[in-house]
């Protein structure tokens, strides 16, 4: 959860660097003076802009700082101009120098209290107490990003002070065991005097169980590098039982072999994402986990199928080939196919070549037999592995991808085959009896708890975190995009992209029932079997999922997952063959037929 919230905090808060420079637009100076005035220049110029910073001010500014140290007097005058934007442009360039001097701390100071910003960053390269204590104090009231960057440049020096605001002596400031907790993972500190610091605060009998126990969570981001704190931890159950939760937590992070134990339980009981993600982490320290990650792949669902068939390349327990062989060919899932090639290269265990080799020449589907391909010449010491060290919900879920450069083709060998107008609708032709099936729904949206106090303390970013995130509902009459008449009434879909959609039922007489909260890409009779194509490309997502469609035996619709795509359905519709053609992103244009079988449409060249 932690790293999934760090990843959405990112892409809220992120800061547009990505403009190019235009000829029109200088970013070369060769004097102190030519600089001075061409950083004026350009501030002047862009004085209506907030914050943003393009490649041309990162360009002119790594010119400004190969002059070195004589540059950093200029920078000083120019923090101190009356235009913000020239404060900000200056104060950029100097964030960048290695050192700075301390005697130009009160200025730096002066600057900040100026509301220039971008200045926190540079209080990390002056080498002084004064500076850290006052990276510190800036960080706790604003979490930028350029605090954090202060704190982590000022090391040691940063450590007496973080500690003693974690003593929480007023009132532990908002979300700080997530702020912290970034500080201590990315802080340049020697980590085994933050460690003895952290060590002396949780042993300190005169504070609270509460603020001991924020200090673990906080320890705990540090995952296997606080391992030397076990003993200290383990006395502590003794002497405050009340402790327990966090040190368990703890434990877990750090992969202490009662913390993977902890966590082989909680997956046998509860097969949280997460939780298998953990366990992969802990690399062959979790041997052991073998078992219920191969219980988890029997019995779960398709995204636990999947980043259990993950954890067991990482975990390195060799009782898992058989299942990742039989893997290699599951029906209605490619990237479940993927992956088991993926961990069983990552196993080695030379009694999957035969079966690798199989793949390779006789999958239906590309990506598949270049994975095969590739994890054989691992298997056989012809090739290494790559990025399987990055333990990211978003890179775990998705190393399949590099093989998932299939294009939609622009027309196909077959020829399309029309849906009858009596029992399907499109927006594009049917708007006015789609509108007559609208629905009642909602928007889910996810915000801060705390936004109304961020915007009064004057923050230009609102930043969401996991001590703050918030969801919130907005009712809404939705009218489908699309219909499939069906016995009783309409299946309805609609599709908001990442603000979400739904697969409704609604009955002759008006009534409606949503079916699953997808996001609909279409719905059809695909012979006797009634489906509807969703999914989502967002943000780096790019999911899609066919769903079947059935009575039960009191005349209700169930929805059941029935293939998982290689990738979110752009359009599709019937050929002459009676298949359907699934337009895919990055997964290529594939068609399906009613028995689940699939194969690769031919493009027209």
């Amino acid at each position: 959860m932690k790293t999934w919230i760090s990843i959405l905090a990112l892409l809220i808060t992120f800061v547009s660097l990505a403009e190019e420079a235009t000829p029109n637009e200088p970013i070369y100076c060769y004097s102190i003076g030519e600089c001075k005035a061409m950083i004026i220049e350009r501030g002047l110029a862009r004085e209506a802009e907030k914050y943003s910073m393009i490649k041309a001010d990162m360009l002119l500014g790594k010119h400004v700082r190969l002059m070195g140290e004589i540059a950093i007097p200029m920078l000083m005058d120019l923090i101190q101009h009356q235009s913000h934007s020239v404060r900000r442009l200056a104060g950029y360039t100097l964030t960048e120098f290695e050192s700075i001097d301390e005697k130009h701390l009160p200025v730096i100071i002066k600057a900040l209290d100026n509301n220039t910003r971008w200045l926190i960053s540079a209080l990390g390269r002056i080498n002084s107490s004064a500076a850290a204590e006052e990276a510190l104090k800036r960080y706790l009231a604003s979490k930028y990003q350029q605090g954090f960057t202060a704190l982590k440049y000022s090391g040691n020096l940063a450590i007496p002070y973080i500690m003693e605001a974690l003593k929480c002596e007023t009132a532990c400031p908002k979300g700080y065991i997530y702020n912290f907790g970034r500080i201590v993972v990315g802080t340049k500190a020697d980590k085994g005097l933050l460690l003895s610091s952290f060590e002396k605060l949780i042993t300190n009998k005169t504070l609270s169980d509460d603020v001991i126990a924020g200090a673990i969570e906080i320890i705990a981001f540090l995952e296997g590098d606080a391992l030397p704190l076990e003993p200290i931890f383990s006395a502590l159950l003794t002497e405050r039982p009340n402790l327990e939760s966090s040190i368990n937590n703890a434990f877990i992070s750090m992969g202490t072999s009662s913390g993977i134990a902890m966590l082989i339980e909680s997956i046998e009981n509860n097969s949280a994402e997460g939780s298998i993600i953990e366990i992969a982490k802990k690399g062959v320290k979790a041997h052991a986990a073998a078992s219920v990650l191969l219980n988890v792949i029997a019995k779960g669902n398709s995204g636990e199928r999947q980043i259990a068939a993950r954890a067991l390349g990482y975990i390195g327990n060799t009782i898992a080939v058989p299942t990742l062989i039989e893997l290699l060919t599951r029906r209605f899932d490619v990237e479940l196919n993927i992956t088991a090639t993926q961990s069983l290269a990552m196993l080695g265990d030379e009694s999957a070549l035969i079966s690798l080799e199989k793949v390779k020449s006789t999958h239906w589907y590309p990506p598949v037999r270049k994975a095969a391909e590739e994890a054989i010449l691992v298997i056989e010491g012809k090739e290494e592995l790559e990025g399987y060290d990055d333990f990211s919900r978003f890179q775990f879920y998705s190393m399949q991808e590099k093989f998932m450069t299939e294009e939609v083709c622009e027309e196909i060998t077959l020829n399309h085959q029309a849906e009858s107008p009596e029992v399907k609708l499109y927006t594009k032709t049917n708007a006015d009896d789609l509108e007559k099936l609208s629905f009642d729904t909602h928007v889910l949206s996810y915000g801060a708890s705390d936004e109304m106090d961020q915007i009064l303390d004057g923050k230009e970013i609102i930043e969401v975190n996991s001590s703050n995130i918030r969801e919130n509902r907005t009712p809404l009459k939705q009218v489908p995009e699309l219909a499939l008449k069906v016995e009783n009434g309409w299946l309805v879909g609609s599709d908001r992209g990442e603000w979400g959609g739904e697969l409704v039922f609604i009955d002759d007489e008006g009534n409606s029932k949503i079916l699953l909260n997808k996001s609909v890409e279409d719905i059809h009779r695909l012979g006797n079997l009634t489906i509807a194509t969703t999914g989502l490309a967002h943000l780096g997502m790019n999911n899609g999922v066919i769903y079947k469609l059935e009575l039960n035996k009191n005349g209700d619709w169930e929805v059941s997952h029935w293939i998982k795509l290689p990738g979110v359905t752009l359009s599709s519709w019937f050929v002459e063959t009676g298949e359907l053609l699934l337009n895919t992103l990055h997964g290529g244009s594939i068609l399906l037929s009613e028995s689940g079988s699939m194969r690769m449409a031919e493009c027209l060249k």
